[in-house]
């Protein structure tokens, strides 16, 4: 549920055991997140991140962002699916159309099976 806006931008909480662990920042179908100091560097369970995506992707029925090249979002934004629509020069613009995730995949980078 929507906690606020400020422009049109829309705040929506994730709340873990009682407590915001992440925000998203919606303006439309553009997204933008934030995960609290105290959630970084842990790990990021398949089922909270659905459960967060869900209602917003749902209502909008896909959604974009978008990262400065050479930043170190892109690895993360493309584990949680979306996919790169188009580079600017400077800035890379992503795509999501469906929750991340399904049963058989993992948010760990595949395995280099090369031999």
């Amino acid at each position: 549920m929507p906690i606020g806006s400020m422009a049109g931008w829309e705040f929506v909480p994730h709340f873990s055991n009682g407590k915001v662990a992440a925000i998203a920042a919606l303006l439309g179908t553009e997204i933008h997140f934030c995960v609290s100091p105290h959630w970084r560097c842990r790990v990021i369970a398949k089922t909270r991140t659905r459960e967060f995506l869900r209602p917003m992707l749902e209502r909008r029925g896909y959604l974009t962002t978008s990262a400065i090249k050479g930043g170190i979002s892109h690895e993360f934004l493309d584990r949680l699916g979306f996919r790169r629509t188009w580079d600017d020069g400077s800035v890379s613009h992503y795509m999501l159309t469906e929750l991340p995730f399904r049963e058989s995949q993992s948010m760990l980078p595949a395995a280099n099976t090369s031999a």
